[in-house]
């Protein structure tokens, strides 16, 4: 595999992961959204306590996720000026 090939595996890995993170972070908007969703409907008074601590777990890791993605979009920024440098 030459410098090139490996260069492009690397950033179709990336997009890959980028998608991953993508999902996850959806993921964390649809479960904060069905928690508030449900604290509506719900017939008993839940927990506001738990909910709090649940909530706020979410937030904690999509605001890692986040930071994540931010890490890897840099990363496939760098790698893809390296590849405009030197042809792929």
């Amino acid at each position: 595999m030459d410098v090139a090939e490996a260069r492009q595996e690397a950033y179709e890995k990336l997009i890959e992961t980028e998608d991953r993170l993508i999902r996850q972070l959806e993921t964390c908007e649809l479960a904060q959204e069905a928690i508030l969703d449900q604290r509506s409907v719900c017939e008993e008074v839940p927990d506001l306590e738990a909910i709090e601590v649940i909530l706020k777990s979410i937030l904690a890791l999509d605001a890692k996720l986040r930071l994540e993605l931010l890490s890897l979009r840099l990363e496939k920024k760098k790698l893809g000026r390296k590849s405009k440098t030197k042809p792929l």
